[in-house]
């Protein structure tokens, strides 16, 4: 395979390698597959409306794999790059722009979560397609199976109550600056859009932030979502008598 990964460029945690007018990142525990180059290669030259591919190598049985590659393949790509963080073997192949350059310097400001950081800045330009899933997932760095066990572990929703991790600041200033037409596009239930909010403050660990945005539409919305996030919430505390209460019409005013 033409890529030499030995002479890569450190990005914060992600490695990158520039070849035949792309830019190709990695995590450091990890190397793109000369399928999933090939794969990523032949989309980008089929489709000239993108400007980056997302190659997921795993064979499943990851749970984080798992979520990441369901929210990219039933979510507007805006929403499923704020939903889930990708795991340790996602690789990105994307044109050597000047736009995709500096989505990925600005990721190296902190040197943590290069790779989500570039993924949210890309998703921006609505020009990335659901995740490749190519064969031959047997090139990955000795360590990287344990690697990602204990990212996995590291990173599951917590059952008590926690400060949110100050490492997602630069997410959570994402989430506080977005419309809801950035996600979603048109809005028809202002109140169910709201619960998407709800959602994702409460996916990434801020519970205060969701617990507001969902108490502000309970009862509301034509699914009622709201009071299903609420009563998560809740669940995670744990309080279950209070999450219990939430999917009950007369939730309102209960904490």
């Amino acid at each position: 395979m033409p890529l030499n990964f030995a002479a890569a460029t450190h990005c914060g945690d992600m490695r990158c390698v520039e070849f035949d007018s792309h830019v190709i990142g990695c995590p450091k525990s990890c190397r793109l597959t000369e399928s999933g180059w090939n794969a990523a290669q032949q989309m980008l030259q089929n489709r000239s409306d993108l400007l980056a591919v997302i190659v997921s190598q795993t064979d499943g049985g990851d749970l984080l794999a798992e979520a990441f590659e369901s929210a990219w393949s039933v979510l507007p790509a805006r929403l499923a790059s704020l939903a889930v963080r990708p795991h340790d073997r996602v690789c990105v192949v994307a044109r050597t722009t000047e736009l995709a350059l500096r989505c990925l310097k600005g990721g190296t400001d902190t040197g943590e979560f290069t790779l989500w950081r570039w993924l949210v800045d890309l998703a921006k330009q609505n020009a990335l397609p659901k995740p490749l899933k190519p064969q031959g997932s047997d090139l990955f760095l000795k360590g990287a199976e344990a690697s990602i066990l204990r990212s996995n572990d590291d990173w599951l929703p917590e059952l008590l109550s926690s400060p949110p991790r100050h490492e997602l600041d630069w997410l959570f200033s994402e989430l506080r600056s977005l419309r809801m037409t950035d996600l979603c596009g048109d809005v028809v239930s202002a109140a169910d859009a709201t619960a998407v909010l709800a959602g994702l403050w409460l996916l990434q660990g801020d519970s205060d932030q969701s617990h507001r945005q969902s108490q502000s539409i309970e009862d509301e919305g034509r699914h009622r979502c709201g009071n299903f996030w609420h009563g998560i919430m809740h669940r995670q505390e744990p309080d279950y008598g209070n999450s219990k209460g939430c999917n009950q019409p007369s939730s309102r005013g209960l904490g």
